[in-house]
Order: structure tokens, then C-alpha cells, then sequence
């Protein structure tokens, strides 16, 4: 859902293009094909940030469940759900923002 609401919200850069400028700050125009890099990048980090919520979440949660601390706090299990999930989104967010520069190089061929 992130990578379509992404899409959604940018379409007018893909339509328009963004604008391109030199090391000094210069604009030169717009370029359609550095909206579609920027965007495919952005939705690429999307689609990172969720891997630790979604692949250690349950594997975590599983041995939680075996403790006996859950067996002896059972109203416990929102909570620890909420912790967990939100430590591994957590965990996955500055990491996966951190993959692709703020601002990037286009060749100008294209």
C-alpha cells in the first residue's frame, strides 16, 4: 500500500516530470525519466522498511508465546505485540530511507 499511495500522490511528477539541477544549483528543465528513478527508488525503500516487521515480527512474537511469561500474563499479549511491531518498523524506517541519496545523478543522454 505505501508504494501505491506513493504513486498516487506523485503521479504529476511522472506526468510533468521534476525539476533537474547542476552542482551550483542551476535549473535546466524538467525530465520525466528522473521522476520515474526518483519514484521507483522511493517505492523500492517502501517496500525495505517493511521486511523487519514482517519477517522478525512473527519469529519474535513465536518464542514470546512459548515464555512463560506470556503463559502467566496473557493480557500482556497487546502490548508486547504493539512493542514489537513498532521496534521493528522502527528498526526498519532510517535504514531502508538511508539506501538511496536525497538527491541523485542523471546522465544528461538520458
Amino acid at each position: 500500500a505505501g508504494w501505491a499511495s506513493l504513486i498516487s500522490m506523485r503521479f504529476d511528477e511522472l506526468r510533468n516530470g521534476v525539476y533537474l539541477f547542476d552542482q551550483e544549483g542551476v535549473q535546466y528543465g524538467k525530465s520525466k525519466i528522473a521522476a520515474r528513478e526518483g519514484i521507483a527508488k522511493c517505492c523500492a525503500a517502501r517496500v525495505f522498511w517493511n521486511i523487519p516487521a514482517l519477517v522478525f515480527s512473527p519469529i519474535l512474537l513465536n518464542y514470546y508465546y512459548r515464555t512463560a511469561f506470556h503463559a502467566a500474563n496473557p493480557k500482556m499479549l497487546i502490548p508486547v505485540n504493539l512493542l514489537v511491531s513498532t521496534s521493528m518498523v522502527s528498526l526498519g524506517v532510517y535504514p531502508a530511507q538511508a539506501v538511496f541519496t536525497q538527491k541523485a545523478e542523471i546522465s544528461a543522454a538520458k
